[in-house]
């Protein structure tokens, strides 16, 4: 098989970026089916926003189109890591391998290069800061910035090093990761308890991935390509690879302390029922008391889930105030009346008269 050429490798990155541009087309009818079919979306960024992101901030346009971004880019991803798995496995010839371990990295380049241009762009339109604001945008970078510095080059001249082809499928698994699987779990609302296995499973994956990829993976991959550049005098590559480095890295640390924080909370939701049932100890199935003078800590999950439950039911009413101020207005009353008092002469008390 033909050795890579620059002009072959930079003509494939214009290639795939414009077909990745194409593809991004899709977000839109994503974003739409998001708002349309998903209630808890908005809710479920918020409670899993990375650390330093603050996507609790974003307009409510400016998440669900970088949920439909997210969705589209992440099934990308997932194709490049299984373009990566024969030289990964090292099951097929060394040259097949090696071709489609560098279409797997000019294609991450390429996801990279359109997901930060598309954020670029929105950054830039009106109220842009809004929909796309400027700590999103550097997340984008630093997530993206060792795949679109190093590809072309490391195509060229290291393409078989196993290290590099550690680094690309890790690149493609945590863009899976941070691509799909996060907006994923953004639309499943917690409190319901029937959506918590696949939030475990959801939790489970992302986690996995973010402490083998985002930790001893990348650190193993980086410093093993340092090291090679090095002794082979490649200057330029280490200082691009340096570079691609410190914007990475923490974008890297982020997500897995995002991914922690979510599969800990996920986790935790596993002990709601246990807060509800009955204690085995307690006399005619009475519920579980405070234990050494206080409550579970589950009980904060239960008064969460009761209280989205109150927002929807008052949601469902919001249709109908004529009926909900007759209700306040019989409590209230009610209220003001205060108990009850049977309507019995005074004689007949005196009489031992039963009251009416």
């Amino acid at each position: 098989m033909a050795e890579p050429s620059l002009p072959g490798q930079l003509a494939e990155l214009l290639l795939l970026t414009l077909l990745a541009n194409a593809a991004l087309l899709a977000r839109k009818a994503v974003s739409a089916t998001l708002k349309e079919g998903s209630s808890f979306f908005l809710e479920g960024i918020r409670r899993d926003s990375p650390p330093g992101l603050q996507l609790e901030n974003l307009s409510s346009a400016g998440a669900y189109d970088l949920g439909g971004t997210c969705l589209v880019v992440g099934v990308q991803h997932f194709l490049g890591a299984l373009l990566c798995l024969p030289e990964v496995t090292r099951n097929v010839s060394n040259d097949w391998s090696a071709a489609l371990i560098r279409h797997a990295a000019l294609l991450a380049a390429a996801l990279g290069l359109t997901q930060v241009l598309a954020a670029v762009r929105r950054h830039l339109a009106e109220d842009g800061p809004k929909h796309m604001p400027l700590s999103l945008l550097a997340y984008l970078v630093g997530l993206h910035a060792i795949s679109i510095v190093n590809c072309v080059p490391m195509n060229l001249h290291y393409s078989t090093e196993y290290a590099y082809v550690l680094m690309v499928f890790g690149m493609h698994l945590s863009g899976f990761a941070a691509n799909f699987l996060s907006p994923l779990a953004w639309t499943i609302d917690d409190s319901y308890l029937p959506h918590l296995p696949l939030l475990w499973l959801i939790g489970t994956v992302d986690t996995v991935i973010a402490v083998a990829v985002r930790g001893p993976l990348l650190i193993y991959s980086i410093v093993m390509m340092k090291r090679l550049w090095f002794l082979d005098g490649a200057w330029l590559l280490l200082l691009t690879g340096t570079v691609g480095t410190l914007l990475t890295v923490p974008v890297c640390i982020l997500l897995l302390l995002g991914s922690l924080g979510r599969f800990n909370v996920m986790m935790g939701r596993a002990q709601i029922k246990d807060a509800l049932a009955p204690s085995a100890a307690g006399e005619h199935g009475s519920r579980r008391g405070p234990v050494n003078g206080e409550m579970p800590a589950q009980v904060d999950a239960v008064e969460t889930a009761l209280e989205r439950e109150l927002q929807r039911r008052a949601v469902q009413n919001v249709g109908q105030p004529e009926t909900v101020r007759k209700i306040y207005d019989a409590s209230d009353s009610s209220a003001a009346k205060g108990p009850a008092v049977p309507n019995v002469a005074p004689e007949e008390v005196a009489k031992g008269g039963k009251p009416e």
